[in-house]
């Protein structure tokens, strides 16, 4: 079998450098020599998986699995993390926001509750920086996590939500650890937001920090939500940010059954 994977690598190399050095009209010679070494290399793989007593099939049909895992169907259900708790312990499905700030740079959070009241969330907050970057408002993005993951353990928090009749639940998934989890993790997609113009223009994440975000959430709940539900949740997040950032505030409507996060200037456009 070593001697399959020495062949295998050395196969892999020249077929990249066939393909490197290829005539852009993909002439009948270059098709040819990239047909034989991708039969070799399905031979290579075949003997390997031989060896190892592995079905192709069965591979095949398990990364297939595991793409279905991480990528998933956009057409499936949202997940409600907090569907067998009680309405106080529950995010409310459809929620309006309002992210506002002073004239000295201090944002805040408030949520619409019953009639014309706000309640606001949490304390005034700055940058906390040197420089007027906007993180002042990235409650926003936790916000996006709410509306399109079902989870936030930050925004429960905030929101007076956590799981306390389960006291491993809150312990575990609404505690101390996860919530400064998903602080350094927001923080760690922030910074590589700002090299890319906090998703201007992007219609992707990029897939390393999205398997970061994996590795980060593993154990929690949210480990549920695939790569697709992720790059959304990012994506909505920073658009809603980039809007409140412009206007200097401004109206939210989180919708957990769409999985969207809305973001308008007045509240009425909400309506």
């Amino acid at each position: 079998m070593a001697s399959s994977i020495w062949n295998l690598n050395e196969t892999v190399g020249t077929l990249s450098r066939i393909y490197d050095d290829r005539d852009r009209s993909a002439s009948s010679g270059s098709q040819k020599r990239m047909e034989d070494k991708l039969g070799d290399i399905l031979w290579y793989v075949s003997n390997i998986a031989t060896c190892m007593g592995l079905s192709l099939d069965g591979v095949a049909q398990a990364n297939l699995d595991k793409c279905d895992r991480r990528w998933g169907k956009k057409t499936h259900a949202p997940i409600f993390f907090d569907a067998e708790f009680g309405p106080e312990e529950q995010f409310p499905r459809l929620m309006i926001l309002k992210a506002s700030e002073t004239k000295k740079g201090l944002a805040k959070l408030s949520q619409k509750g019953a009639g014309s009241d706000w309640h606001q969330l949490g304390a005034r907050v700055t940058d906390n920086s040197h420089s007027d970057d906007g993180y002042r408002f990235h409650d926003v993005l936790h916000l996006a996590y709410v509306a399109v993951l079902g989870w936030s353990p930050v925004m429960r928090a905030l929101m007076n939500r956590k799981r306390k009749s389960s006291p491993r639940t809150d312990e575990v998934e609404d505690g101390a650890r996860a919530i400064n989890l998903e602080e350094a993790l927001t923080a760690l997609v922030y910074e590589h937001a700002r090299e890319s113009e906090f998703f201007a223009t992007e219609k992707y994440v990029p897939f390393e920090l999205l398997k970061l975000i994996e590795r980060l959430t593993r154990g929690l709940e949210v480990n549920q939500a695939t790569y697709d539900l992720w790059n959304s949740a990012v994506l909505q997040g920073y658009h809603a940010w980039r809007e409140v950032m412009k206007h200097h505030g401004g109206f939210l409507k989180c919708d957990m059954v769409a999985r969207k996060l809305v973001f308008a200037e007045t509240e009425a456009e909400l309506a």
